[in-house]
């Protein structure tokens, strides 16, 4: 089954103001129009692929308005849709939000899952840097910094993914 192409179009045009809505600020008016999108994906939802995608930005939006056990749940159903399994954005957004919730094991896994789908790349993409401040030990002084004002602890990410990355010294 496949969402006719005039519904998928006006599902894209809503999504993409929204995305437009939501970088100029306007938080409400852009979850509006995901909601809009959302409401347009034909039952069982959970079988396209747009439900991803829209729950996907509604996840970002729920991110940057800094409600993280919303950006979990939303992302976590995401990954339950067509397209969702292993998709390297959900699982960043999780990781970041589990670290904001202070899961640093649960956000070390969901990071190192989005590096295992799309590499240094995605987190390139987010601006976020991953680096070792102190040495390759991986005493309880070193910290990564995965984004500007987050640290995670290193010793939780050691065995994760900073070698693969080359962060190891």
């Amino acid at each position: 089954m496949e969402i006719p192409d005039s519904v998928l179009t006006e599902i894209q045009e809503l999504c993409s103001e929204g995305d437009v809505l939501l970088e100029m600020g306007e938080v409400t008016q852009a979850y509006e129009n995901y909601i809009a999108a959302f409401a347009l994906v034909p039952e069982p939802k959970e079988q396209f692929n747009a439900t991803t995608w829209i729950l996907a930005a509604l996840g970002d939006l729920y991110f940057k308005s800094k409600d993280f056990a919303q950006t979990t749940r939303v992302m976590e159903d995401a990954l339950l849709c067509a397209g969702g399994f292993g998709n390297p954005f959900l699982h960043l957004r999780i990781g970041q939000a589990q670290f904001e919730l202070n899961n640093e094991t649960r956000a070390a896994d969901e990071l190192c899952r989005a590096y295992m789908g799309a590499g240094k790349k995605i987190f390139e993409s987010e601006s976020e840097v991953l680096r070792i401040l102190e040495n390759q030990d991986c005493s309880a002084s070193e910290w990564a910094v995965v984004k500007p004002n987050q640290i995670i602890r290193a010793e939780v990410l050691k065995y994760a993914f900073l070698p693969k990355l080359g962060l190891m010294r």
